[in-house]
């Protein structure tokens, strides 16, 4: 069972590593900058809402963009910059603990793991078996 607190969760450690993974020319619809969000303030009125629960994440917002060699669109959703920081800081410790709880075949959203390395995963599961069955 995960029993992490808020507060394991948004330490100054957590902090800190979240701004490193973070592109330096990240911004967000709200307006901030990475250079915003690596003040002490920002942190503590951060900790605060969160803590407090009074945090509430900003609508996302839609936008499209060319595909490249298509006449289509690509549907985007764009997250405030603020809300981007927290799920960085978020997902590092959930990943931590749901991780382990995936199977090894697992592909989707798994940290390290590509479309690129399930294509040759069923590539080689093709040169040993000779037919596939979805079971749901």
């Amino acid at each position: 069972m995960f029993e992490l607190s808020l507060e394991d969760i948004f330490t100054q450690n957590a902090y800190e590593l979240a701004l490193k993974r973070l592109k330096k020319t990240s911004l967000g619809l709200d307006g901030l900058s990475i250079d915003d969000i690596c003040t002490p303030s920002f942190y503590e009125d951060l900790k605060d809402e969160i803590f407090n629960f009074s945090y509430s994440p900003q609508p996302l917002k839609r936008a499209f963009i060319p595909k490249e060699n298509k006449d289509e669109l690509r549907k985007l959703a764009i997250p405030s910059l603020k809300d981007k920081f927290i799920q960085n800081i978020l997902i590092f410790e959930l990943s931590r603990y749901f991780d382990k709880g995936f199977s090894n075949c697992s592909y989707a959203y798994m940290s390290g793991k590509s479309y690129t390395n399930a294509i040759y995963r069923a590539r080689d599961f093709l040169k040993t078996y000779t037919c596939v069955i979805k079971v749901t």
